[in-house]
Parts: structure tokens; C-alpha cells; sequence
């Protein structure tokens, strides 16, 4: 259904953004969360495209071949980090997506590049769950 596909993809935020230790010239890295109909090639080609014509956007370089594939974006001035991970089955759109992928089941059929980019929002949220002053750890990494 309609609704299905619009809950099956997700943009989350990984890297320092996450952990909530941002700086005013850090970059934002983000993944896409896409279901496995979703290709990695027609991300890579048509994705662009449709940034690269966002009244916000003033800069978009699809990296397609690096060992972590990235779209390096400038949104209003910010440099972001766009990676892609297909996950291997729908999640249900009741389901929570990132609570999702932090199951180790996740990755166990996925090709290497998508571990590699699901596994910046794995652990983050690793991290932050072992913190047990998350006030404390902020100030530490600022």
C-alpha cells in the first residue's frame, strides 16, 4: 500500500549529530533506512538529481564507488553526508525502524557497504545507551 512504502524509508542521523555533540562546523551525517525493493544504482543516479534541483541545496557529489558510499550534500549552508542502507526485509510500519536496526539480525544478509552504513546509526545509539551521564558525555566530547 501507499502507506507502507512511504513508513518503509527513513533518513536518520548518525555521527556526532546523534550523539548530540554537533558543532557549528561539523558536518550532518545522515543514512537512508530503504526497503529492499530500493536499489543502491537508482539511489546513486536519480537521488542526486532530484537534490541537485532543491532550491536549498547549492551542492550535491554523489560518491557511488568509495568504500562507503556517500552523497556529499551543502543543505542551507551545511555539509551533509548522505549513505544508503537497503535493508533485507519490509519493516511493518507499526514498527519502529531504528529500533529495528539495532537487532544484529539486521545485517545478516546485507551486502558490506550497507553494514558499513547502517552500522554509524548502530553505534551511536550503542554508545548511548551505555552512557549513564549523558550530560557528562557531552561535555567530554565538546
Amino acid at each position: 500500500t501507499e502507506a507502507h512504502i512511504r513508513h518503509s524509508m527513513k533518513v536518520s542521523t548518525l555521527g556526532s549529530y546523534r550523539l548530540g555533540v554537533v558543532q557549528a562546523e561539523s558536518d550532518i551525517d545522515c543514512v537512508v533506512l530503504a526497503p529492499p525493493w530500493a536499489s543502491r544504482e537508482l539511489f546513486f543516479l536519480s537521488f542526486p538529481y532530484v537534490l541537485q534541483n532543491h532550491y536549498e541545496v547549492s551542492e550535491c557529489i554523489p560518491i557511488p564507488t568509495a568504500y562507503t558510499p556517500v552523497i556529499k550534500l551543502k543543505i542551507c549552508n551545511v555539509d551533509v553526508d548522505l549513505l544508503f542502507a537497503r535493508m533485507t526485509e519490509l519493516v511493518a510500519p507499526k514498527e519502529n525502524l531504528e529500533l529495528t536496526c539495532r537487532s544484529d539480525s539486521v545485517v545478516k544478509d546485507m551486502d558490506g557497504r550497507c553494514i558499513r552504513s547502517l552500522n554509524g546509526l548502530r553505534v551511536a545509539d550503542a554508545i548511548l545507551e551505555s552512557v549513564p551521564k549523558k550530560t557528562v558525555f557531552h561535555a567530554l566530547l565538546r
